[in-house]
């Protein structure tokens, strides 16, 4: 029975580091889609300041840890462009760690034609 139940708890335990190890990498890609969006989005005629709120919100939101000046907002002749750094907490029950993500979303060309 000992010798079943070992690989079963090792299998068991290398899933859940597999699980806990993705999962932010997962939320970073849908956090990057979303800024994307927000970048793209007809808002993007608003104010930096109004894009850097909310693309700080929605990463917070996220459960991201993102400091005010983590997020640059530049804007340019038609929209933006957003750098963000965040991290990502990772908890395996016995260790804590972060991962740290480093992106950029700009706007294209042909989403804000005047």
């Amino acid at each position: 029975m000992t010798s079943r139940l070992f690989p079963a708890v090792v299998l068991l335990v290398l899933g859940f580091v597999l699980v806990q190890t993705t999962k932010p990498y997962l939320h970073g890609w849908k956090y990057e889609q979303l800024v994307q969006r927000e970048v793209d989005s007809g808002r993007t005629r608003a104010e930096a300041g109004a894009v850097h709120k909310r693309v700080l919100e929605q990463g917070r939101a996220m459960g991201f840890i993102i400091k005010d000046d983590d997020v640059q907002v530049e804007r340019l002749v038609r929209g933006y462009q957003v750098r963000v750094r965040y991290s990502a907490p990772v908890d395996f029950k016995v260790y804590r760690t972060v991962v740290n993500f480093d992106f950029s979303a700009r706007t294209s060309d042909t989403v804000l034609s005047e």
